[in-house]
């Protein structure tokens, strides 16, 4: 026993030595020359060395926790114990967010400059409180970003300016919430324990543009928490709870196009339970937000939906259903991922999972009808290559999260040692792989931005951004955005 407990300290030990010597630049610089010597290829020496360290730190932080199970190690129920689940929790959370904050940037990326700066310069010209109410509803191509905007005037009137990293940071903590409404909403057993491996597989950097992008961040993440919201409260039984997941539907609406979806499924789920009352309510209420909604043109993609081919179509909804896997940016791994989620989704309709968990259900199905409508509006506009864009792996691996625990959960798999050790690994190899492979970029583009606004920050006077080196962009003029949006003060690169 002795034996056993020295040789579990050793592994640790070599672990944290291991994620030690990765942080090195010299290490990094062998292992990459060996590479090149063998396989004659050449190398991004930044973008890898970004990736061992991420690597790197995983591996200090299991090092370092794998030592501090023998000290919470529960040997009767043959579970760790609270104080170290806790323990890692913490330590995840942390870490993830430290590097959100390191990572993340004051400068605005594609969206922000109409979503933000120029809504900005725009809401201090408004000079009536109805004028200013027109200018956050109005039209951002096919969505009305309403409370994208009523955040950006709320941050106007508390700071007087806008911050992205500050907007980056509040979606954050809004993607935080959801992985602990699916903690709280599990019906595994010891759900807690069970659910580890599932935050060290949910909080990392393949989706870096959700975790990193102000304006795509806040749409996909809040328009899911509000949608989860009002499949909760549809699902109680309370004198007010209809009220309020209606109000949570209209929130979700009100943020981003797909928000329309929580309406279809809050519909179907009432009929099912034969409300018919509250169905026809449901859709009054629906009807007149549809009129309000579409009073004034959206405008669409430029592609022409009817010239693609359907072979097309297909590719890019599996590929955006398993586009958390995009390792190699490979169409093909993401589409049979895709596949293989839609056999398990069928199985798990066919034992019922909606009984069994139906807000699990209701995210699932959420998530695979914004699959079907962003393939609809966005195969044409830019081909099925799109559907690996990082911002919509966010929606791919909470597919992922929710169909492997409803089979865990259809199944009802206790919590056994081996399940969870090997669970544990799992989350633990896919963090290294994710952040060897995508964290880089998020790294990369940190450091472009950097040197986009860098002749700004270094020389106000001149107003001038090295606006070669940034790809984006969103059209326009930038340097004559953020120029206004300094002269009035309410930016500060």
């Amino acid at each position: 026993m002795a034996l056993n407990r020295s040789l579990r300290i050793l592994t640790g030990m070599l672990i944290l030595a291991a994620g030690l010597i990765m942080q090195t630049e010299s290490f990094v610089t062998m292992v990459l020359s060996c590479y090149e010597n063998i396989f004659d290829h050449r190398l991004d020496y930044a973008f890898r060395y970004a990736g061992f360290s991420y690597a790197g730190q995983v591996l200090m932080f299991t090092g370092f926790l794998w030592i501090c199970s023998l000290l919470f190690f529960d040997k009767k129920n043959h579970v760790p114990d609270r104080p170290f689940i806790f323990l890692c929790y913490a330590f995840l959370l942390a870490f993830f967010f430290y590097r959100v904050i390191t990572d993340a940037v004051n400068v605005p990326v594609w969206d922000d400059y109409g979503t933000t700066l120029e809504f900005a310069d725009n809401w201090f010209m408004q000079t009536t409180l109805a004028d200013k109410c027109r200018l956050i509803a109005a039209p951002f191509y096919e969505s009305r970003m309403i409370t994208l905007r009523t955040l950006n005037s709320i941050l106007l009137l508390l700071t007087g300016e806008i911050n992205f990293k500050t907007i980056i940071l509040i979606n954050d903590i809004f993607f935080m919430l959801i992985a602990f409404i699916l903690l709280k909403y599990s019906t595994l057993e010891n759900r807690l324990v069970y659910f580890l491996p599932i935050f060290i597989f949910n909080f990392q950097f393949q989706s870096y543009d959700c975790l990193l992008w102000a304006t795509s961040g806040f749409n996909f993440i809040f328009t899911m928490l509000a949608s989860m919201a009002a499949f909760i409260f549809i699902l109680r039984k309370g004198k007010h709870d209809f009220i309020i997941a209606i109000l949570f539907a209209l929130l979700a609406t009100l943020t981003y196009g797909n928000g329309w979806i929580a309406w279809i499924i809050i519909i179907f789920y009432l009929l099912r339970l034969k409300k018919t009352g509250k169905v026809a309510v449901v859709i009054v209420i629906c009807g007149i937000t549809a009129l309000l909604y579409f009073k004034d043109p959206l405008q669409s993609p430029s592609g022409i939906i009817h010239e693609t081919h359907w072979f097309d179509y297909a590719v890019y909804y599996f590929s955006f259903c398993g586009s958390a896997f995009r390792f190699f940016n490979s169409r093909a791994i993401c589409t049979v991922v895709g596949i293989l989620l839609h056999v398990l989704f069928l199985w798990l309709c066919k034992r019922k999972y909606y009984r069994i968990n139906p807000l699990f259900f209701q995210v699932a199905v959420f998530i695979l009808l914004s699959a079907i409508t962003t393939t609809i509006f966005r195969t044409a506009d830019g081909g099925t290559g799109q559907a690996l864009s990082p911002r919509y792996g966010f929606y791919s691996q909470l597919l992922f999260i929710c169909l492997l625990t409803g089979y865990a959960e259809t199944m009802q798999l206790s919590t056994s040692l081996r399940r969870f050790k090997g669970l544990v690994l799992a989350s633990v190899v896919w963090q290294l792989m994710t952040g060897f492979m995508f964290y880089p970029e998020a790294v990369i583009r940190k450091n472009i931005l950097t040197e986009y606004i860098r002749p700004w920050k270094e020389n106000p006077s001149d107003r001038k951004i090295n606006s070669t080196v940034n790809p984006w962009i969103f059209g326009g003029e930038p340097e004559t955005v953020i120029s206004r949006a300094v002269t009035r003060g309410i930016y500060h690169p």
